[in-house]
């Protein structure tokens, strides 16, 4: 399968995901809502945990090249592979957190943080798709790095903003 295809394999994804019944999407509320519900969801966090663990694993040794030999295209795959899980990941780390209350879903005070290391850090995160595309990404840092604020909800909006972008762009 072409790079293209690969990036239309995965809009046809989203879209299937956005048309899904409302009324299977309604019954999974119910059923969340009903007690022992959050038990479900943490259950259910759970239990894609290890395949994405493995996936990650296995995307990142392929990458490096420890079962052979990778060419350059196959390289740039593995990568997407790998953000994909590790976006994933996340979410489900997220969804188990919510679960339990949600206290480290978002930054409670104002705290110190690098301005610089947060878009890397999503620079990092998004590069496998912005290179799959032909798009390059630029960062263009302030002089004064370290900010007071809310770096975890920062970093969320700027992903965001930024897969949305790349989806977006030809």
């Amino acid at each position: 399968m072409t790079e293209a295809g690969v990036l239309g394999a995965l809009g046809d994804l989203d879209q299937l995901g956005e048309a899904m019944d409302s009324d299977a999407a309604s019954q999974l509320r119910a059923r969340l809502a009903e007690p022992g519900g959050l038990d479900l969801m943490v259950e259910i966090a759970h239990d894609l945990r290890s395949p994405l663990t493995s996936i990650l694993f296995l995307s990142e040794t392929l990458h490096m090249g420890h079962s052979g030999e990778v060419n350059e295209l196959q390289r740039r795959q593995l990568a997407l592979i790998y953000s994909a899980a590790l976006g994933l990941s996340g979410l489900v780390s997220d969804s188990i957190e919510l679960a339990c209350g949600g206290e480290q879903l978002a930054d409670t005070e104002p705290c110190p943080f690098s301005i610089i290391e947060t878009l890397e850090a999503v620079q990092d995160m998004v590069r496998p798709m912005a290179e799959e595309k032909g798009l390059t990404l630029r960062l263009r840092p302030q002089a004064i790095d370290l900010r007071i604020g809310y770096p975890m909800a920062l970093s969320r909006a700027l992903l965001n903003l930024t897969c949305n972008a790349l989806k977006f762009t030809e």
